[in-house]
């Protein structure tokens, strides 16, 4: 009897440990040319380009070293490649010059960052749990460098016209980030990005896991 009482307890605190434990949540950060990016259109792969002098870069701004994450495009339509043609309407998502896609999954209630960069300017959608999200809308004129042309309206090329946004309180479950960039000045295309978001602690899964077995254990002595 006196075993079945100390089972249950230590059964008990283990559980507690669980939830508390999955309130804690560690985060992971990925970036555009990490080799998960998917070019939904046109078909194919995604390639890494050469910027343009012109383009910043999201690595500094998501706690990465320079030039980690990587300016990416449907083909080479880099500094040295071929010229993207103008999309026909960058407010038509159909019409996008090339479409990249990431999935990815959030432990929740968790976080969410994200940095994006697209020459000449992106229309950008979150789907998840709580339906579709559209966090930028493509900027609708034309200066230069790219759409924006520093104005820091987002989203451009320029440091300036950086995409940058943040949630919390995400519930759990699987995301997917949706960027839908748009050539808009016959020259040089691609986009760049970098998403940090909450994945539960591996500690989680193991207190889980004792917590389970003590209070199985705790239920046999009964």
């Amino acid at each position: 009897m006196k075993n079945g009482k100390l089972l249950r307890k230590i059964g008990l605190s283990l559980a507690g440990l669980t939830l508390a434990a999955s309130v804690n949540a560690g985060m992971i950060t990925e970036w555009s040319g990490d080799g998960n990016d998917v070019l939904v259109s046109p078909v194919g792969a995604a390639t890494v380009i050469t910027p343009h002098s012109a383009w910043g870069d999201v690595s500094d701004d998501a706690g990465l070293a320079a030039g980690t994450a990587k300016w990416i495009s449907y083909g080479n339509t880099g500094v040295g490649g071929v010229v993207a043609p103008n999309t026909a309407d960058r407010n038509d998502r159909s019409q996008a010059t090339a479409h990249f896609q990431r999935t990815f999954t959030v432990g929740g209630p968790g976080d969410l960052n994200i940095w994006l960069l697209s020459d000449d300017t992106a229309t950008v959608d979150l789907t998840g749990p709580g339906g579709l999200l559209n966090i930028w809308d493509s900027y609708d004129g034309q200066l230069d460098p790219c759409a924006p042309g520093g104005t820091g309206v987002p989203v451009g090329c320029s440091e300036a016209d950086m995409g940058i946004t943040s949630f919390t309180g995400l519930l759990s479950g699987i995301y997917t980030l949706d960027v839908y960039a748009f050539q808009t000045n016959g020259d040089v295309f691609g986009s760049q990005y970098a998403i940090q978001y909450s994945v539960p602690e591996p500690g989680t899964l193991v207190l889980l896991g004792t917590g389970l077995l003590a209070l199985s254990v705790r239920r046999k002595t009964r």
